[in-house]
């Protein structure tokens, strides 16, 4: 066997063989840093879509759906979040929506930790979004939509 030096300049696989195949890339890790980053971001898209609108409080219904073929009904959820730029206004409305004596008890809301709080970005130090499981899951948006309406026209002078 001979090897062949190359000309000035030129290289081959005499003096470089190819490089080893790429490993496989690694699954995605993701950290509490990643994961704040992402909750940051999404409050930030929030903050951008409201303050654009002129909104003061933005509700955000999510409904869960069982699988084809699975009619469990325990398998149906829903979630409710509630951001607001204004820290205030969102505690007022929180405590009222927990509050056993309004029509909101009949949603069974249950309060989910992990809230974001503000203060980084978009100014202002205080909580800004709230989460909710729905336990009544046969109240749908168009039931909760009008109770929110209700609790929020009776109790203006409260929260605005």
């Amino acid at each position: 066997m001979s090897l062949v030096m190359p000309e000035e300049g030129k290289e081959d696989e005499a003096t470089h063989p190819p490089p080893h195949p790429p490993s496989p890339p690694s699954p995605p890790t993701h950290t509490h840093t990643d994961l704040l980053h992402k909750a940051s971001s999404i409050q930030n898209i929030l903050q951008e879509f409201t303050t654009s609108r002129g909104i003061e409080l933005l509700v955000l219904m999510s409904l869960v759906m069982p699988k084809e073929g699975k009619e469990d009904e325990e398998v149906l959820q829903r979630a409710l979040a509630i951001y607001t730029p204004d820290p205030s206004l969102g505690e007022a409305l929180v405590e009222l929506l927990l509050s056993p004596g309004t029509e909101a008890a009949g949603l069974a809301l249950e309060s989910l930790e992990g809230g974001m709080e503000g203060g980084r970005e978009g100014g202002g130090e205080g909580r800004r979004v709230w989460c909710f499981r729905q336990g009544n899951t046969q109240a749908s948006r168009k039931q909760v939509e009008p109770i929110l309406r209700r609790i929020l026209e009776e109790q203006e002078r409260v929260l605005f």
